[in-house]
């Protein structure tokens, strides 16, 4: 890429930033979504902890579709929403007991960014009841005369809740960056086309003008990160499932330059070390790299990744091996069994897990059994253990 175009995209995403600060504080579905398009990194530009309080509160002729939308995105969002939840899962309640279409004009059927948050609501809970209900109508919303926005975000819609056979995703090339940006944040199958990266781009470089789509400019910051310059997407080449286990392969050799000396001595010890070592290798190459996220609801269980790359639909799994006994071994074989079918469950983003495994033992000869055993799991595509190195002895 050119030094000006650099310079360009630059000035275009610092305005994308100031458009979409602009929501600060309307606690509306519009500042929720770009909170939740976003993610972590740029919370500061909004008050969604404001907006939830406000949406958590409302109830009688207060509560409408709006505030149950916010709580979802919120909830979608959160590393523990079980302060959320109750509220929400009486929202979709109360809204499930709608009849579609009832008033005229209508309200939350043609409203896409509001579906999309009452969708990831009902994914994140496990309301299988909202899927039931949006198939009743989401076919009739997406034929009304709506934006091509509206009509991308309830294609978005019937792909969460498993009604993708109802409505397509639109082709239309303006709706490029949405594309991109909605499938950057892990919407399993959502369809790209061949050319959305390069769309996406000239319409940010030829047209970044949006006026006051604050929205969109918020989807607009996501695809320029996510196209970002790290990764090697402008070239039409894209990092794989393949290329993230050859990487992490590759880090036992890397640990010759590990720090382990008499003044400065990096200590890996137990399981959030392990974590924090995958970061420092992913997050530079994967823009929506996200650790620890809850995936939905199963029952009384509330599973918790350690690190996923929603855009491969992929999840980290790291394991840390104190004890070289063969009872050791078997248990990290029965935590990752128990925990990789909640992982890939009905209702999650991720079909595929790497499971890095650090073996402070250094118990090789039991790391092709392991190995085997883990690859033999569905959806585990592949197992790298790394043996503690013999400089890091201890004493």
């Amino acid at each position: 890429m050119r030094e000006s175009h650099k310079l360009l995209i630059g000035a275009i995403r610092q305005q994308y930033i100031t458009s979409a600060s602009r929501l600060k504080r309307s606690a509306n579905p519009q500042e929720a979504f770009a909170s939740w398009i976003l993610g972590p990194k740029y919370q500061s530009l909004f008050d969604l902890d404001a907006a939830v309080r406000i949406a958590s509160v409302a109830s009688g002729a207060l509560r409408t579709y709006r505030e149950v939308a916010v709580l979802g995105y919120a909830a979608s969002l959160a590393q523990d929403f079980s302060t959320i939840k109750p509220s929400l899962i009486s929202g979709l309640d109360w809204l499930i007991g709608r009849k579609p279409f009832a008033q005229d004009p209508p309200s939350f059927e043609v409203d896409g960014t509001a579906l999309l948050g009452i969708a990831l609501g009902a994914e994140v809970t496990g309301k299988g009841q909202v899927k039931e209900w949006m198939a009743k109508f989401l076919k009739y919303s997406f034929e009304m005369r709506i934006s091509a926005w509206d009509k991308c975000l309830i294609a978005a819609v019937a792909v969460i809740t498993g009604n993708s056979d109802l409505v397509p995703m639109p082709s239309e090339t303006e709706l490029a960056d949405l594309r991109i940006a909605l499938s950057s944040r892990g919407i399993a199958n959502l369809h790209l086309f061949p050319d959305d990266c390069q769309h996406a781009m000239h319409q940010i470089l030829d047209n970044p003008d949006i006026g006051k789509d604050t929205a969109r400019a918020a989807s607009r910051i996501r695809v320029l990160d996510w196209l970002s310059y790290e990764t090697s997407l402008l070239t039409k080449e894209r990092l794989t499932v393949e290329d993230v286990f050859h990487l992490l392969e590759r880090v036992q050799v890397s640990l010759k330059r590990w720090r382990w000396d008499e003044k400065v001595r990096w200590v890996i010890d137990n399981e959030y070390h392990v974590q924090d070592l995958l970061w420092v290798i992913l997050a530079p190459l994967f823009p929506d790299l996200e650790d620890e996220e809850n995936l939905p609801s199963l029952g009384h269980k509330h599973p918790r990744y350690d690190l996923g790359i929603p855009s491969l639909h992929l999840i980290i799994e790291a394991k840390f091996i104190r004890r070289g006994t063969q009872s050791a071994f078997a248990t990290i074989t029965e935590e990752i069994a128990a925990d990789h079918s909640l992982y890939t469950s009905v209702g999650s983003q991720y079909d595929k897990i790497i499971v890095f495994i650090w073996d402070d033992s250094c118990s090789t000869e039991q790391h092709g059994e392991l190995k085997q055993g883990l690859l033999k799991m569905p959806r585990i595509v592949g197992a790298v253990i790394v043996a503690r190195p013999a400089k890091m002895a201890r004493k």
